[in-house]
């Protein structure tokens, strides 16, 4: 019984080595890691809000392609915000 044991759970280990060597090789190979520190002081506000998503990867993810894609919600408040500088001279103008 006591061989059997042993037999069977140098079968697992070896499948569970396996499994880490190929996702090692695949890691290795197809993907790359992108890291950032965050000051927990002067960055809280980006900690609370990294705090409150589920899905940080696909959040962050989702930002860059908008900002790739010129859809970023920094753009668009600058956008916004010089279109407002324009309504304010206009007003102003009086015209």
């Amino acid at each position: 019984m006591l061989d059997f044991l042993v037999e069977n759970t140098q079968e697992v280990g070896s499948m569970a080595d396996k499994y880490a060597e190929t996702k090692g090789n695949y890691d290795k190979e197809y993907t790359r890691m992108a890291s950032i520190k965050l000051n927990i002081k002067t960055d809280a506000d980006i900690l609370e809000k990294l705090d409150s998503i589920e899905n940080r990867q696909g959040y962050i993810k989702a930002l860059i392609r908008a900002d790739i894609n010129n859809q970023s919600p920094i753009l668009t408040e600058q956008v916004l915000e010089g279109l407002r500088a324009i309504k304010r001279a206009l007003n102003e103008l009086d015209i």
